[in-house]
């Protein structure tokens, strides 16, 4: 195995099963979101789909909130997180854009899932602590977004407090004329 595949390494894919039995591992998804990689567990992660252009909401909602698409017989709300910090317009999606479906964690019942935009395709892997650690004074850090900066594999990264993205949803979508769950997905 060469040393850029190893399961030490920040991009190594994510062990399953009793490869992932008791060790301190978590499996985990790195989601490049414009200038921020996110790093995701990977128990979050319901499904990694093709972009699709997203929906308008009849009211005028924040840059952060993209639109919204159907999944699975829901209309699910789309989040460009690297937007939430003030002044970051959202990127054009380019042919390898995806949307990172995340289950929801706080306010599960009214938002069960989401999207999250990602400007590749996520790349799998093997969390452990030896691979993720806090930057440095020095260091460069992600943007001022709800979660955790971390240095991954060497690169400004970011654990995003989905609970506070959740919130923000919460906050916003019943102004926006439609909550993620109305309509019948198309």
């Amino acid at each position: 195995m060469s040393e850029s595949s190893g399961p030490d390494h920040p991009g190594a894919a994510a062990p399953t099963g009793r490869e992932a039995a008791g060790s301190d591992l978590i499996p985990g998804m790195r989601v490049d979101a414009d200038q921020t990689e996110l790093l995701l567990p990977g128990a979050v992660v319901a499904e990694v789909i093709a972009w699709v252009t997203p929906l308008a909401y009849p009211q005028e909602v924040p840059e952060w909130l993209l639109g919204a698409f159907d999944w699975r017989a829901m209309r699910l709300p789309l989040v460009a997180v690297q937007c939430l910090a003030e002044g970051v317009a959202a990127p054009e999606p380019g042919p390898a854009s995806r949307i990172v479906v995340v289950k929801g964690l706080k306010h599960h019942r009214d938002l069960p899932f989401y999207g999250i935009a990602a400007e590749d395709i996520p790349q799998l892997v093997a969390i452990r602590p030896g691979n993720v650690r806090d930057p440095e004074d020095d260091e460069p850090r992600a943007q001022d977004l709800p979660g955790r900066p971390v240095m991954v594999g060497g690169a400004p990264g970011l654990i995003p407090d989905l609970t506070a993205v959740e919130d923000r949803l919460m906050a916003v979508l019943p102004a926006a004329g439609e909550t993620p769950m109305d309509g019948e997905a198309d």
